[in-house]
C-alpha cells in the first residue's frame, strides 16, 4: 500500500516576510560588518537557486526596495 503525503506549503504573505527578513540582515551584514560577508552579498544568486517563487518572491522585494523598474516580460 502506497502511502501518499502532501508537500508543506507555506503561505505567500509567510514567504514574503521570511524572504524580506533575510534580505535585509543580508544587506545589513555586508554594509557593516568588517567580516568577509561573500555569502550575504550573493544572497539573491542563492534564494533564487531554491525554488521559482523564491525567485520570483525576491524579485519582487528587491523591485519594492530599491525602486527598480521591472523588467518587461517578452513573452518567452
Amino acid at each position: 500500500m502506497m502511502v501518499q503525503t502532501t508537500g508543506c506549503q507555506i503561505r505567500n504573505e509567510l514567504l514574503h516576510k521570511i524572504l524580506t527578513s533575510v534580505i535585509a540582515d543580508s544587506l545589513h551584514s555586508v554594509c557593516m560588518s568588517p567580516t568577509d560577508e561573500s555569502w550575504n552579498m550573493n544572497i539573491f544568486s542563492t534564494l533564487s537557486s531554491v525554488s521559482f517563487s523564491f525567485k520570483e518572491i525576491s524579485m519582487e522585494v528587491a523591485i519594492k526596495a530599491f525602486a527598480i523598474t521591472p523588467p518587461e516580460d517578452d513573452g518567452g
